[in-house]
C-alpha cells in the first residue's frame, strides 16, 4: 500500500538497497555477472543467475542487513569460479589428468591447512587483548563515511558509555558536514570537554550564542551551562563552575530548582571515563549537596565509598537526605518500570498517584498506555477517555486512544477521535504528536476506502 502511494520514493529505496548489496561484495557480484554473461547460452547458468537475482530482489523489497545475504554469497562465489574454470581446455590424455590432480590436491590441502591455522590462532588468541567488537553503528559508518547522522549516533553511543574522548574525531567530522546542526555542535563540545580540551569560545556557542527563538531554547541553554559546569570543575575552577551552575538553575523549567537539572547533570557525566567521572561526582556534591542532587549522584559512587576521606562522617546523613519522596519521583519511577516492560509495577505506582491527584490528565493517560501495553484494552480505553475529558487539549491521549481503538478494529471511532484532536488547535500545543495524529488519520482514511 505504501509502495503504491509513493512509487518513486519506494523505487529509490529499492535501488539504494541493491547498491548496498553490490558494495558488500563487489568482487563476487562482478565475477558472477561475468560468468553469467560468458555462459548465457547454458540453461544451468541462467537458472542459477535467476535464483540469485530472485533471492537478492526479494530481500531488497524491505530493509536489509548484510547477514541476510550470507546464504547467497557461497552460490555466487561458486558461480563466478566455475564460470572461469569452464573456459579452461579439458584434459585430453591420462597424463594431463594426472598432472591436473597434482595441481588441484596441493591447492586444496593448502586451503584446508590455512583454514585450520586460522581457527587455531583464533582459539588461542588471548581474549583480554581483543578489541571490542565494532557495533552495528560503527559498521554502518564504515559503509557510509559521509553520513553525518550515522557518525553522530555512533559518537552519542560513545559519549553515553564513558568513552567521550574517543568521540572527538567523529563529532568533529559530523559537525564539519553539517556546521549549523545544534545537536552535532553540542556533541562535539561535550566530547572535547571530556578530553579536557574545551575552550570558552566553544562553551559560549552552546550557551550565550544560541538563538532565543529556536525550539527548546531553555533546555539547550540549561544543558550548555551544565556541560560548562562540569568542564570548569574538571579544570579545578570551582568559582566559575558555581556561576555556570547558577545560570543552569535559572533555565530549569520545573517548579523546584534542580528538578530537571540534577538528572541532566548525571546524564552529561556519563561522557567522562570512569576514573575522571568519580572525581567529578565528588566535586559536584561539594558544589550542590541538595537532596535532589544527592539522589542522582550517590548511586554513581556506590554504597561503600564516601565522596572523600574528610566527609565519611557526613555519609549517613547525606544518604538519608538523598531519599527524595514526592509525586514527580514516583511518576519517574513508574515510567522507568514501564520502560523495562514491568507494567504491573508501573500501574501500581500510578494507582497511588491517581488516588492523590484524580484530576491529573497525564497520570490517567500514562496508566492507560500501561494498560494498553499489558493487553487490557478496556481499562486502557477508560483511562485514556478520562484523560481527554479532564484535558481536551492533550494530544498524546488522543494518539494513544486512537491506537487502542485501531487495534480493536474500531476504525470509525478512531477516525472521529483523530478528527476531534486536530480541531483542538493541536499543532499549537504539540506539533510533533499532532503530525503523528494526522498521519494515522490519513492512514485510516486510506483503509476505509
Amino acid at each position: 500500500r505504501q509502495a503504491g502511494s509513493h512509487p518513486l520514493r519506494y523505487a529509490a529505496g529499492f535501488r539504494g538497497r541493491l547498491w548496498l548489496v553490490f558494495r558488500l561484495e563487489p568482487v563476487l557480484c562482478l565475477a558472477a555477472a561475468a560468468a553469467l554473461w560468458i555462459h548465457r547460452r547454458r540453461e544451468s547458468y541462467r537458472l542459477a543467475g535467476l535464483f540469485c537475482l530472485y533471492f537478492i530482489g526479494m530481500h531488497c523489497l524491505l530493509s536489509i542487513e548484510g547477514r541476510y545475504l550470507e546464504p547467497i554469497w557461497a552460490l555466487m562465489a561458486t558461480l563466478g569460479i566455475s564460470g572461469f574454470v569452464a573456459l579452461l581446455p579439458p584434459p585430453k590424455t591420462t597424463a594431463q589428468h594426472e598432472r591436473l590432480h597434482w595441481i588441484i590436491w596441493p591447492v586444496l590441502a593448502a586451503g584446508a591447512a590455512g583454514a585450520c591455522l586460522t581457527l587455531y590462532f583464533l582459539g588461542t588468541y588471548p581474549t583480554d587483548s581483543l578489541l571490542p567488537v565494532r557495533s552495528r553503528l560503527a559498521r554502518a559508518v564504515v559503509l557510509s563515511p559521509k553520513d553525518a547522522w550515522l557518525i553522530h549516533l555512533e559518537d552519542r553511543d560513545l559519549l553515553q558509555t564513558g568513552r567521550g574522548p574517543f568521540a572527538v574525531s567523529g563529532a568533529q567530522t559530523a559537525l564539519s558536514l553539517q556546521p549549523k546542526n545544534g545537536a552535532f555542535l553540542f556533541a562535539y563540545v561535550w566530547a572535547i570537554a571530556t578530553e579536557g580540551k574545551g575552550t570558552e569560545e566553544w562553551m559560549a556557542r552552546i550557551t550565550t550564542d544560541l538563538d532565543p527563538l529556536a525550539g527548546g531554547y531553555r533546555n539547550k541553554v540549561r544543558d550548555g551551562y551544565l556541560l560548562k559546569t562540569l568542564w570548569l570543575l574538571d579544570r579545578g575552577d570551582r568559582t566559575g563552575a558555581a556561576k555556570a551552575y547558577e545560570a543552569s538553575l535559572k533555565m530549569d523549567g520545573s517548579p523546584q530548582p534542580g528538578r530537571q537539572t540534577a538528572p541532566r547533570l548525571k546524564f552529561l557525566l556519563s561522557g567522562w571515563p570512569a576514573a575522571a567521572r568519580m572525581s567529578l561526582v565528588r566535586r559536584v556534591i561539594r558544589l550542590d549537596a541538595s537532596p535532589l542532587m544527592l539522589a542522582e549522584m550517590l548511586p554513581l559512587l556506590g554504597e561503600a565509598e564516601a565522596p572523600d576521606s574528610g566527609s565519611k562522617s557526613l555519609w549517613p546523613r547525606m544518604k538519608a537526605n538523598a531519599r527524595v519522596d514526592g509525586p514527580e519521583e514516583t511518576h519517574r519511577e513508574a515510567m522507568e518500570h514501564q520502560r523495562r516492560l514491568e507494567y504491573a509495577q508501573a500501574i501500581r505506582l500510578l494507582d497511588g498517584l491517581i488516588s492523590d491527584y484524580p484530576a491529573n490528565a497525564k497520570l490517567r493517560g500514562d496508566r492507560g498506555v500501561a494498560f494498553a501495553l499489558m493487553g487490557r484494552s478496556p481499562s486502557a480505553v477508560e483511562d485514556l477517555e478520562a484523560a481527554i475529558r479532564i484535558d481536551p487539549y492533550y494530544p498524546s491521549a488522543y494518539l494513544s486512544l486512537g491506537g487502542v481503538l485501531t487495534s480493536r478494529k474500531e476504525y470509525g471511532k478512531a477516525l472521529d477521535l483523530y478528527e476531534a484532536a486536530l480541531r483542538h488547535e493541536c499543532f499549537k500545543i504539540d506539533p510533533v504528536t499532532c503530525r503523528d495524529i494526522r498521519r494515522e488519520r490519513d492512514r485510516l482514511k486510506t483503509l476505509s476506502r
